[in-house]
C-alpha cells in the first residue's frame, strides 16, 4: 500500500516535466510569432518606402499639381482647427 509520502516525488518530477513542456512550447510559439511580427514590419516598412518613391515621382512629374494640392489640403486644415 503506498503512503502520501511515497507518492509526492514521482507527482513533483511529473509536474516538472510538464512545467518545462509547457515552457518550451510557450518558446517555440512566441518564436515563431516574433518572426511573423519582425517579417510583417519589414514588409510595411518596405511598402512605405515604395509609395514615397511613387509620390516622389508624381511630385517631379506635376509639380504644379502637388504645390495646389498641397496649398488646398494646408487651407482646409486650417479651417478645419480654427
Amino acid at each position: 500500500m503506498a503512503t502520501g509520502n511515497e507518492t509526492t516525488p514521482d507527482l513533483a518530477q511529473q509536474l516538472e516535466a510538464l512545467r518545462a513542456e509547457v515552457a518550451e512550447l510557450l518558446r517555440e510559439r512566441t518564436a515563431g510569432m516574433a518572426e511573423a511580427a519582425r517579417h510583417g514590419a519589414e514588409e510595411a516598412g518596405q511598402a512605405a518606402r515604395d509609395q514615397i518613391a511613387a509620390l516622389g515621382e508624381r511630385v517631379r512629374e506635376k509639380p504644379v499639381a502637388a504645390v495646389l494640392i498641397a496649398a488646398a489640403a494646408g487651407f482646409v486644415l486650417a479651417r478645419l482647427l480654427r
